[in-house]
Order: C-alpha cells, then sequence, then structure tokens
C-alpha cells in the first residue's frame, strides 16, 4: 500500500524474504526510524516472509515496546504456518495484536470495543508488559549473581547483602542500570592490590567528534546528539528536525528544531554504537513533497552518525567505567 494511502494515523510496512540474524540488524534499524517518523500506530505486513528468525522476532517485539512507552500499538499481518510458528515458540503471539490480512490490520481500532480500564483487554495489556519485563529480569540474573560474587570475594565482603549494597551504590553513583555494571565488571581483567583500576588502555580517552564547536558546558551525550540534529538539517537544508535517543528499549526525545510535525518528507539515520544496537534516529523533514537526499548528502549523513554514535559508545561505556572506578575505591577502602 503506498504511503499516501495509508489510513489516517497509520503506517504500514510490508516485509518479504529471509529474515536471518544477519538480515535482522538493519531490520532493528528500519524498525525505529518508523517508530520516530511517525505518530500512529504500525502495521508490519508479514505476509510474503519466508523465514523469521528469533532475532526477527526480538526486533518485532522491540519495536512493540518503543510504540508501548507512547501510547501506540504494533500490529502484525500473519498468514504463514511458519511466521505464526516462529511468533508463538516466542511468545510473541501473546504480546502482538496478530491479523489475516491488512485490511483487517489497518482497520482496527486503535483502543478495540470493549477494552475498559480494568476490563478484560485492560488486565491482558497490563500482563504483557509484566510478561516483557519479567523476561528482561531474569535474563540479567546470572550476569548480576556472577558480578556479587567476585565483588564479595574481591573486597573480602562478610556476604552477598554486602556485595549488593557495593554493587548498588556504583550503580547509582553513576546513574548506570545495575545490570550494565554488572556486565562490563565480569568482563575486566581483576585490578591490582594497590593503586586506580581503570587507567590507560582500560579507559581509553574521549575519541573526536564531526562537530568544530565545542560548547561551553563541553561535550555531553546530550551536547553530541543536539549537535548531530543541527549538522544534519545543515547538510541537507531541512527546515524541521528531531533526534532521539535510546534508552531501555524507548526513544526519548532529546531536541526538535523548526516547526513540530512539519514537512512532507522525513528523512530518517541511525546513530549506531561499535556492535551495531541504535543508541539515536535522527530524522530531518522538508517541505518539498519531490525532495530525496543526494548522494553526497547521504554520505556526509552516514560520517555525522558515524562520528557521533563512536563518540556515544565511548560515553555509555566511560560512564560505566567510572561507576566502577568509584566502586572500586569505595570496596578498597572498607578492608
Amino acid at each position: 500500500m503506498p504511503r499516501g494511502q495509508e489510513p489516517p494515523g497509520t503506517r504500514l510496512v510490508r516485509l518479504a524474504g529471509d529474515i536471518d540474524v544477519l538480515a535482522s540488524q538493519g531490520l532493528r534499524v528500519r524498525l525505529l526510524d518508523v517508530a520516530v517518523a511517525g505518530a500512529g500506530d504500525v502495521v508490519v505486513d508479514l505476509a510474503k516472509v519466508t523465514l523469521l528468525s528469533a532475532a526477527g522476532v526480538t526486533a518485532l517485539v522491540e519495536l512493540a515496546d518503543v510504540l508501548a512507552g507512547s501510547g501506540r500499538r504494533l500490529r502484525l499481518v500473519v498468514t504463514s504456518e511458519h511466521v505464526r510458528g516462529a511468533l508463538a515458540a516466542s511468545h510473541a503471539a501473546d504480546l502482538v495484536d496478530t491479523y489475516p490480512s491488512v485490511g483487517a490490520a489497518v482497520s482496527a481500532r486503535a483502543v478495540p470495543e470493549g477494552i475498559v480500564p480494568g476490563g478484560r483487554g485492560d488486565r491482558l495489556s497490563r500482563l504483557g508488559q509484566e510478561v516483557r519485563e519479567l523476561r528482561a529480569k531474569l535474563s540479567t540474573r546470572p550476569v548480576i549473581a556472577r558480578a556479587l560474587g567476585m565483588v564479595q570475594e574481591r573486597y573480602r565482603l562478610p556476604d552477598l547483602p554486602a556485595a549488593q549494597r557495593l554493587l548498588r551504590d556504583g550503580s547509582q553513583h553513576g546513574n548506570v542500570k545495575l545490570y550494565a555494571l554488572a556486565r562490563v565488571l565480569v568482563e575486566l581483567p581483576r585490578p591490582g592490590p594497590d593503586g586506580p583500576w581503570l587507567t590507560g588502555e582500560l579507559r581509553p580517552a574521549a575519541p573526536s567528534v564531526p562537530f568544530p564547536a565545542v560548547p561551553p558546558q563541553g561535550w555531553t551525550a546530550d551536547a553530541v546528539l543536539v549537535a548531530t540534529l543541527e549538522a544534519a538539517m545543515r547538510c541537507t537544508g531541512a527546515g524541521a528536525g528531531a533526534v532521539h535517543a535510546q534508552h531501555g528499549g524507548r526513544l526519548r526525545m532529546v531536541a526538535n528544531r523548526g516547526a513540530p510535525g512539519g514537512g512532507q518528507v522525513v528523512h530518517s539515520a541511525s546513530v549506531l554504537a561499535g556492535d551495531g544496537h541504535c543508541l539515536a534516529v535522527v530524522s530531518v523533514r522538508h517541505g518539498r513533497a519531490e525532495w530525496r537526499p543526494t548522494g553526497a548528502q547521504r554520505g556526509e549523513l552516514d560520517r555525522i552518525a558515524t562520528g557521533a554514535g563512536r563518540w556515544l559508545d565511548w560515553w555509555e561505556r566511560d560512564t560505566v567505567l567510572g561507576a566502577l572506578e568509584h566502586l572500586h575505591r569505595i570496596g578498597t577502602g572498607s578492608r
């Protein structure tokens, strides 16, 4: 269905062929772009998909979570037994609405009739959210348990509750998630008996950013994202744009320039970390319906996004390393 024929408030995405592990990486980026570019529900047509891997299912569930964060829904068009089985095997079918045709999906009401606060539909929605949160907690437990054991042994703490308090103190000091702190802790080499832990190669200096002017407050994550948006708008001559950071599976607007929602054509560029996960999405909007970015503009956008991604990737890790250094300093002082 061409973009112009989509029902108001609905975005249609058609997928086809094999969605294997490799293809899923690009799919995640494309789906995040779709979430940012529109304001309504999203319909993903899987009728012509011949293979749907677990990674592909994960990309779809992530999109559903991002949309749910802004009160929107993901609707999937499923016609093959293979795709239906892949969704059922990962229990995604319990979390995302599925329909037998595009027509049924796009005509579905945003809030189905009969779903009222406290009713069965509302309870199912809340149950789906609880299931997603429970899965996330279960997936982090082995790493956190291992980190707690290492902290207890390394700093000669009397019990696991003491190790948990120290790990939580490091997490709160750096304002980083407990799992992120634990994951990096178990990956790093053991600290020496004396002195700082994370120096030299273990904590490299910040990479350069692709922007000439340094803001008065210095570079922060939000400052880099704002500079990325402004550079993207200058590069493309756009009159409006926005940049969203991804955090905890949801997109947070960092900055908006120009008239909100203004412009007929939206072009998005994803800011990626070194391992390929999406850190942010930058979108520019043009008022001319015929506008498309030139090859040179696409190249410049890629350069800007790559440079910003490299710095933000460093910033994320350096923040965790700072929290770990604080944990180490407190731990060695408590002996």
